[in-house]
């Protein structure tokens, strides 16, 4: 179908108001603008057909040229006088009202350009854009606030609004005691002397108090300030709640109340004297007596009762044979003469007396007393200590038997035997020894001639008068006579001398001796033998001397032989004479024999000298101390027959062996009693104790207290600590350490040398057992370890308190006090918290708000604040995007911010609506769109601020100006440079031409180039003149269609390609720079783009291009390709 004209008018909107011509602040100036009008013109096309060639095929391709009418629209020049708001005005209505940037910030009042008159005093700045700095307020902020202590200053009379805790005018005066808060019109209620906040009402708690109004004392364990100070005190000890100081419990003392009582005291702070006894252990608490066993009553003063013993007194005796149990031990004080731990054994063989520890010192056999260690003698002995033999003359038991020896033999004292001196015999020794038989019971033979009498003692001779010799068998030699030819003859006158009697042989000179008391036989024959013969007249008469005496022939009287007596010689001379007749007193000593004939003593073993009177000396002994002794060790050598008398601890012939480990005394025959490795003294019995041990026997450990040798050496123990009783060695009892156990195990740590750690908990535990490592659990704790708080509804110490809180509702397991939720109080927390707290147990206080008559929330403690107000003390305003009471409304506003108080949009400048999303209406701008934009020329009216943007090619405030000659561009800042043939457009810059050029002729396309434009592609080199190409119909040429906008003039173009069937080459395509006849083309003749493209108008690309710009309803290339091709 044909093309039908197309005429697009494009109007200008005018504006909805007009300025008044004579209004102030309003200018003039010129303004061109541009009409189109509709110009017809011839436009062709080439199409495609075949006709034969020849009259045979194939047929040959041929084009032809068609022709028809299109019109064009062209742009026409017109000018008119402009009215606008002089620079620094905006139009509002009709008139020109003051501008001023930012709108005065909504502050103040826009009276002339750019300067604002401010509606407050104390905004300044030339769009109130500045408050008045801290501290001025006032007309142009020229005074100087007086607040002080942070108090707000009003920034338009200088009144101070002083910050809780301040009044006066210029806040300077806290407070008066007792009040608090805003304006100081709150009363305190802090107690027990704690200063009150005078801010904020809240209580300064002195050292050992907490609490809201610090009504509570700080729970047990803590002291101080806030409580926060953990306590140290031990042992029950509670601890000062404002200082700190351990009052410790009775017993204990030192600052921490660890160290226990001194000994003699008990009670608080030891301050008490024990009054125990016997040893008691005064408790250092209460002060009463633990008595030691054995003893009770309220000081110990009393023994325990006969056959009771042991602690209290409780246990009974098993002692027998009079024992005594000691009333500590039990242990048998047994009679003298008994031992065992029931008093039932006799002392052993050499012990008596109390326990057996006295030794027996009964000599010879005597058997001792086990009770008193008096001694039995055995016969023959007597004394104390059986040490002395019976007197002589007595014997047997006690010596209670009188001997019946005679003849001066001694009487075995034991038996009562007579012992004869030698020369006797017979039970009693009352016989002498037969006539030729003498020595110990005349067993001996003697040897003596001439009728000398053989002395019954040793066996010498007693030679008869007139012999001599050892045998009596010489003569006396002449000159001599009598006994031992011991007389010298008297003889004269050769007279010869009778050895015998010494009588003279006379010549027969008759003579006669005055001294020889015999008969005169001088010349006449004697009468038989001496002693023997008969005598008288005719010796008729019989002699009946004895004893060898001589027998006077005359009369038969008796002359006796030394150591007789009597009318015939028959009696011996007692123990004390000898000689003739007995008439000499014996010297001898010491039981010796007197010998009667000469008065010779014949001394005892053991003694000697002429009387006998000295005893054996230097280790003699026996028969004139003529043997030497072999006794060894102090023994004692018995002077008689040489016997070793062994001191105690020694034994053996010659007492040379010490008593070996098991026995002592004399000749070791006592057993040693030592026991504990003791060792015995051989001589006394006496036990040595190896260190450790003490008593007779060392039966007894070291008493508590001592150690070593004897027990002598002092224990350095302390804490009870074990000493060892041989070293003195420290062994600590759980819970100490150190060398003496002086110390106490470090915290964290228990048991034997401090060697295990505490498993406690720290933080609730009050200590751990030093000695056990049991942990003592702060109040509210419990579990091994204190690890676990009081469970089913327990509390308080050891967890024994049980909660009086309703059964949904917890109490806490330290206090007992029933755990409410945040905001809550009271018996079973049903009670809200009081006006003015808030919080957990409500015991914190509310701030000040700043509203009158309103308080906090007994939950979180924030004000009740206004609507649009937010914060703790509402000093905030709600956040972007909300509003209203407490922030919790939201806000519609699509740009800009919502008053937070009513929620109403408050738009940026360049936007209303009732959620400012719509722009300001075209020709309006700024705040809430009231101002007028004035802009011209197809300037674009910037909204926020109603400032032009002009389009390339124009000037001014309102883009009424055209650029000057020789400029062009935006802000007509670009400088046209054209060379010959060009001309400076004011948009575009340099121009060539205004011609569109056609197709190459030929089968393919050219390419399509706008010439006007100094940024187009280069001109298409032609190849043939027209007639343009043609395309057949039903081919789709047009391809790639897009839309792009043209650097320097904004405007769209189409890019396309095409393709030809056949033998011709498809078409390169092309570019349509100008989008009106891109949109004339199509909408003239849809069926070219289907058909072909026959060819491209030649146009003036000027005007078509203005009328483009004013044309805002002209639609998209692209937009229609899509719409009427499908693309």
């Amino acid at each position: 179908m044909e093309w039908g004209a197309v005429f697009l008018i494009l109007m200008t909107a005018s504006a909805v108001y007009s300025l008044e011509p004579s209004g102030s602040n309003t200018c003039t100036k010129y303004e061109t603008y541009q009409v189109t009008k509709r110009v017809s013109f011839t436009a062709s096309y080439e199409y495609r057909y075949t006709t034969w060639c020849l009259s045979l095929p194939p047929r040959c391709t041929r084009y032809r040229t068609r022709y028809y009418t299109e019109y064009r629209t062209l742009p026409e020049i017109k000018k008119k006088t402009v009215y606008y708001c002089c620079s620094g005005y905006t139009q509002e209505g009709t008139s020109c009202e003051p501008y001023c940037r930012g709108s005065c910030n909504g502050r103040g009042i826009c009276t002339k350009p750019d300067y604002c008159n401010c509606l407050l005093p104390w905004w300044t700045g030339n769009n109130c854009q500045y408050e008045c700095p801290t501290g001025k307020y006032g007309k142009q902020c020229s005074q100087t606030c007086s607040c002080k202590n942070g108090a707000k200053c009003d920034k338009a009379n200088g009144y101070c609004e002083c910050t809780p805790g301040w009044r006066q005018s210029d806040c300077g005066t806290p407070c008066a005691e007792g009040t608090y808060g805003s304006k100081c019109s709150q009363n305190c209620y802090c107690k027990n002397g704690a200063k009150c906040n005078p801010v904020n009402g809240t209580c300064d708690c002195p050292p050992g108090f907490q609490g809201r109004k610090c009504e509570d004392v700080c729970p047990s364990g803590t002291w101080g300030k806030g409580c926060s100070q953990k306590c140290t005190c031990m042992n029950g000890a509670k601890c000062l709640p404002a200082t700190g100081e351990c009052a410790c419990t009775p017993g204990w003392r030192d600052s921490k109340c660890g160290t226990p009582c001194a000994e003699g005291t008990y009670g608080s702070n030891c301050s008490q004297q024990c009054n125990c006894r016997n040893e008691g252990k005064c408790n250092p608490i209460s002060g009463t007596c633990d008595c030691p066993s054995g003893f009770k009553g309220n000081k110990c003063e009393d023994v325990c009762p006969s056959g009771t013993w042991g602690k209290g007194c409780s246990q009974q005796c098993t002692c027998k044979n009079g024992g005594k149990c000691q009333p500590a031990t039990g242990h048998c004080d047994c009679t003298p003469g008994w031992i065992g731990s029931d008093c039932n054994t006799q002392c052993a063989t050499g012990r008596f007396g109390k326990n057996c520890q006295e030794i027996c010192d009964c000599k010879n056999d005597g058997k001792c007393n086990v009770v008193d260690g008096s001694c039995e003698c055995t016969s023959g002995f007597k004394g104390k200590r059986c040490d002395e033999i019976c007197s002589s003359g007595t014997w047997g038991v006690y010596c209670s038997q009188k001997c019946l020896c005679q003849n001066g033999a001694k009487c075995v004292p034991s038996t009562g035997e007579c012992l004869c001196t030698p020369g006797w015999k017979g039970t009693n020794c009352e016989k002498r020894c037969d006539a030729g038989t003498y020595g110990q019971n005349c067993k001996q033979s003697c040897n003596c001639r001439n009728g000398a009498l053989c002395n019954p003692i040793d066996g010498s001779c007693n030679c008869t008068s007139g012999f001599k010799g050892s045998r009596c068998d010489e003569i006396c030699s002449i000159g001599t006579w009598g006994v031992y030819c011991s007389q010298k003859c008297l003889c004269q006158n050769g007279a010869k001398c009778v050895p015998s009697t010494g009588e003279c042989l006379c010549t027969p000179v008759e003579s006669r001796d005055e001294n020889l008391a015999v008969p005169d036989h001088s010349r006449t024959r004697r009468c038989g033998k001496i002693g023997h013969g008969p005598f008288g007249q005719n010796c008729t008469e019989k002699c009946e001397c004895r004893n060898e005496a001589v027998c006077n022939p005359i009369d038969g009287s008796c002359n006796c032989s030394l150591g007789f007596k009597g009318a015939k010689c028959d009696e011996v001379c007692d123990g004390d004479s000898w000689g003739y007749y007995c008439k000499e007193k014996c010297q001898c000593m010491n039981d010796a024999l007197c010998l009667r004939s000469t008065g010779e003593c014949f001394c005892s073993p053991g003694w000697k000298g002429v009387k006998c009177d000295l005893p054996c000396e230097n280790d003699t002994f026996g028969q004139n101390c003529e043997e030497k002794c072999k006794c060894q060790n102090g023994a004692a050598c018995s002077p008689v027959n040489g016997i070793c008398e062994c001191l105690p601890g020694y034994k053996g012939d010659s007492c040379d062996e010490i008593c070996d480990e098991e026995h002592w005394g004399y000749y070791c025959t006592e057993n040693c009693l030592c026991q504990n490795n003791g060792s015995c003294d051989p001589s006394t019995g006496e036990c040595s104790c190896t260190p450790g041990f003490m008593g007779k026997e060392c039966e007894e450990y070291c008493p508590s207290g001592t150690f070593g040798q004897d027990c002598q050496n002092q224990c350095q123990c302390q804490n009870n600590g074990y000493c060892d009783s041989v070293t003195g060695d420290c062994t600590c009892l759980p819970g100490y350490e150190g060398l003496f156990c002086e110390r106490q195990c470090k915290p964290g740590f228990y048991g034997l040398q401090c060697s295990s750690e505490c498993l406690c908990n720290v933080s609730n535990t009050d200590y751990c057992d030093i000695r056990t490592g049991l942990c003592s659990c702060l109040p509210g704790w419990e579990g091994v370890f204190c690890e676990e708080p009081c469970s089913n509804r327990s509390w308080g110490d050891q967890c024994n308190e049980t909660c009086i809180c309703d059964d949904d509702i917890l109490c806490h397991h330290v206090t007992g006090k029933c755990i409410c939720d945040p905001g809550f109080q009271g018996y079973n927390c049903s009670e809200e918290c009081s006006p003015g707290y808030f919080g957990k147990d409500c015991e914190e206080l509310c701030p000040v708000c700043p509203v009158e008559n309103t308080t906090c929330d007994h939950l979180t403690g924030w004000c009740d604040c206004p609507p649009g107000r937010t914060g703790r003390l509402c000093g905030k305003f709600c956040p972007r995007g909300t509003w209203g009471k407490k922030c919790s409304e939201t806000c519609i506003c699509k740009f800009g911010e919502c008053n937070p108080m009513s929620g109403r949009c408050i738009c940026p400048p360049g936007r209303t609506g009732d959620d400012c999303s719509k722009e300001c209406p075209d020709g309006t701008f700024g705040l809430y769109c009231q101002q007028r934009c004035g802009c011209h020329n197809g300037g674009v009216c910037l909204r926020p601020s109603g400032m032009c943007r002009c389009k390339p090619g124009w000037m001014g405030a309102h883009c009424e100006e055209i650029c000057r000659p020789g400029f062009y561009g935006d802000r007509c800042s670009k400088e046209c440079k054209c060379g010959a043939g060009f001309k400076c457009d004011p948009h575009t810059g340099c121009t060539k031409s205004t011609e569109i050029l056609g197709f190459a002729h030929g089968t393919s396309f050219s390419h399509l180039f706008h010439t006007w434009s100094e940024r187009d592609v280069p001109l298409v080199k032609r190849s043939h003149p027209p007639p343009p190409p043609m395309l057949p119909p039903g081919d789709r040429t047009l391809k790639n269609i897009t839309q792009q906008t043209a650097a320097v003039q904004g405007t769209s173009a189409v890019k396309f390609t095409s393709s030809q069937e056949g033998d011709s080459p498809a078409s390169p395509g092309g570019v349509l720079h100008n989008p009106k006849s891109v949109q004339i083309l199509i909408e003239g003749e849809e069926q070219v783009f289907s058909g072909g493209v026959p060819s491209v108008l030649s146009l003036s690309l000027r005007k078509t291009q203005k009328s483009l710009q004013d044309d805002k309803n002209f639609p998209s290339v692209n937009e229609y390709y899509e719409k009427r091709l499908g693309f």
